[in-house]
């Protein structure tokens, strides 16, 4: 039997801009618990996600800019 090629991915975009937010906001929180500054644990995701996404991924996801990384890192180290 042969798979569908052609199956509904209406909301997965969604799904996965979420999961990679939920992911750089566990990564800022890990960063923050091992004792790491704001400053360092920001540059350390932007880094990372310019490795994962590099040439020829078509970039980072929305919503995972430098100003939103910001937002994750602030919200992270006020735990």
């Amino acid at each position: 039997m042969i798979p569908r090629a052609n199956r509904d991915r209406a909301g997965e975009d969604e799904k996965r801009r979420a999961m990679y937010k939920r992911e750089a906001s566990d990564r800022a929180a890990m960063l923050h618990r091992l004792g790491n500054s704001a400053d360092r644990a920001e540059r350390r995701l932007r880094e990372n996600l310019d490795w994962e996404f590099e040439i020829g991924t078509g970039g980072r996801p929305k919503g995972l800019s430098d100003a939103d990384l910001a937002k994750l890192v602030k919200a992270a180290f006020k735990r």
